[in-house]
């Protein structure tokens, strides 16, 4: 696995243009906020697109019983990507949890976004969607069946021997294994601040940083608040 110490290690160049597709809010949070702290410091043109609302979280840190989550969330993943200073974004209303059951109309998207903003590169999770969430484990696969050449798709994965978090219950595959990652995005001390800012901003969802995946030590035994992990998918 590489340490990555310049944007060209990472295969990306001056003249890339890169859009990330995660399937909740919160996710870019969690697996790119290095890469896109990282793209910003080189003046890479970024779009981040988030596929649902997630209304369906069992997760209701700070809200009162009757307020609407999805509303909840839409303004923590706007208040997220203010700290990420992420201007270009969009956020859909494939429902939470759904997005296997909506191939065409995220296809559109993905093929939509790719002609207006002409990325160069795609982000999204690795094929497992890390835990094998089932909704990360969909848009992973739809990303990869529409990303062409000479697009390069860059999956973001986990580190080797992570340890799988109790949302890993949800899993609708029988082997979780994360894809082994080539390069690894060490994260300076501002990064990691931002990170945590980022993070907390989420607040439905995480309320603060030792309730990540319901316990510290799954983020911190895997080594994500300090590192990032990304390899590219090979056709």
């Amino acid at each position: 696995m590489q340490i990555i110490e310049s944007i060209t290690e990472l295969k990306i160049s001056k003249s890339s243009r890169v859009l990330i597709l995660m399937p909740h809010p919160d996710d870019e949070a969690v697996f790119t906020t290095g890469l896109i702290l990282f793209l910003h410091r080189n003046n890479i043109p970024l779009k981040v697109i988030t596929l649902t609302k997630g209304e369906a979280s069992s997760l209701r840190f700070g809200l009162k019983p009757n307020e609407d989550l999805s509303k909840a969330r839409v303004k923590e993943q706007k208040r997220a990507f203010t700290i990420l200073k992420v201007k270009d974004y969009e956020i859909k209303n494939i429902p939470d949890g759904q997005i296997e059951n909506n191939k065409t109309e995220i296809k559109n998207i993905i093929q939509t976004q790719i002609k207006s903003f002409k990325p160069t590169h795609l982000v999204t999770l690795e094929p497992d969607g890390i835990y094998g969430h089932p909704d990360h484990v969909a848009l992973s696969r739809f990303v990869t069946q529409t990303c062409k050449s000479p697009l390069k798709l860059l999956y973001a994965t986990v580190c080797p021997h992570f340890v799988l978090p109790k949302s890993s219950r949800m899993a609708k595959i029988a082997k979780i294994e994360p894809i082994p990652a080539q390069f690894q995005l060490n994260l300076a001390l501002s990064d990691i601040i931002i990170k945590l800012k980022t993070l907390n901003a989420h607040g439905s969802q995480f309320r603060n940083f030792w309730h990540l995946f319901g316990t510290a030590y799954v983020f911190l035994r895997n080594k994500m608040l300090f590192r990032e992990y990304f390899t590219y998918y090979e056709k």
